[in-house]
């Protein structure tokens, strides 16, 4: 009900492309992401990287109980201080690199944003299970927080200005659906299964964290390097296009 009294407001940077109307539809949403296929599924994929990671991060407590004798209740109240702060100081961050990349001449600015602060995180957080001890464990989680809220923000970003107007709330939900079922499906299970099957160990639990950040997840990074290029041409279209209207 509360929706429904919420007004649309005006949508703007519509534009015509691949001889189409600039009307929002479902069907036209899908064509032209599927015409630009490698630079969405590039950044949905390489974006995985970060709910992927996030969601493993909910067998930490594990780890550091397991691992450092760190009680659960110990834990959580430190990392909660360390989201507090890192958080919402990632997110600027990662938007003001954006804004300093893009008025340096790189329309891509979000997507090499994203792409580094994705590296920066896998290696902290490949780092942080395996750390000698409790200390350097929490002293490596504040800038990993801090980089997988930056990632947060700067992907979501370089997934808006990648899409035209009528097209943007699709392309978001389709982006954001893509990572989301990764992250959740793929995370806290294969963790749970290395644990069952590989490290079985009472620690095995931070090799099984490790493997999914230091592994899986460089793989998913890697395939944005294949993508810049085609993001990069998605850019400079929609650029093109909005200034012949």
């Amino acid at each position: 009900v509360l929706v429904r009294m919420i007004r649309e407001p005006a949508r703007t940077g519509q534009v015509s492309l691949d001889g189409h109307d600039a009307k929002p539809s479902l069907r036209g949403a899908l064509r032209y992401v599927t015409k630009r296929r490698l630079a969405y599924a590039t950044l949905a994929l390489g974006m995985a990287t970060s709910p992927l990671i996030g969601y493993s991060w909910l067998w930490l407590p594990t780890v550091f109980e397991r691992t450092f004798g760190v009680a659960t209740t110990q834990f959580a109240f430190i990392y909660g201080v360390i989201l507090l702060i890192g958080g919402p100081a990632g997110a600027i961050l990662g938007g003001k690199i954006s804004e300093y990349l893009y008025r340096r001449g790189h329309p891509d600015a979000n997507y090499i944003t994203t792409r580094g602060a994705l590296w920066l995180m896998v290696v902290l957080s490949t780092a942080i299970p395996l750390s000698p001890s409790p200390i350097v464990a929490l002293v490596l989680l504040f800038p990993a927080t801090m980089v997988g809220a930056a990632t947060t923000a700067t992907g979501a970003a370089a997934a808006v200005f990648a899409a035209p107007g009528q097209y943007r709330a699709q392309i978001t939900s389709f982006y954001v659906l893509t990572i989301s079922l990764i992250g959740l499906g793929v995370g806290p299970p294969l963790v749970g299964w290395l644990n069952d099957n590989i490290f079985t160990s009472d620690d095995g639990v931070r090799f099984s964290v490790a493997f999914v950040s230091g592994v899986v997840c460089s793989l998913l990074v890697a395939l944005m390097f294949f993508g810049r290029k085609a993001y990069h041409d998605v850019i400079i279209d929609l650029e093109q296009a909005t200034n012949e209207r």
